[in-house]
């Protein structure tokens, strides 16, 4: 039998790994999207080639 420990770490390790991997995604939402001139021309040129 596996201790307690045992059991929650490898979900736990996988739970982070699945946030800190996410990040870029749910940051805009939790941050705000705020570009600068620049990015927004960056983005809108990306598209149209």
């Amino acid at each position: 039998m596996m201790a307690p420990a045992g059991r929650i770490l490898p979900w736990a390790f996988l739970g982070l790994g699945l946030i800190i991997a996410t990040a870029p995604t749910w940051g805009f939402f939790l941050f705000g999207f705020d570009p600068t001139l620049d990015q927004l021309l960056a983005v809108i040129c990306r598209r149209q080639s």
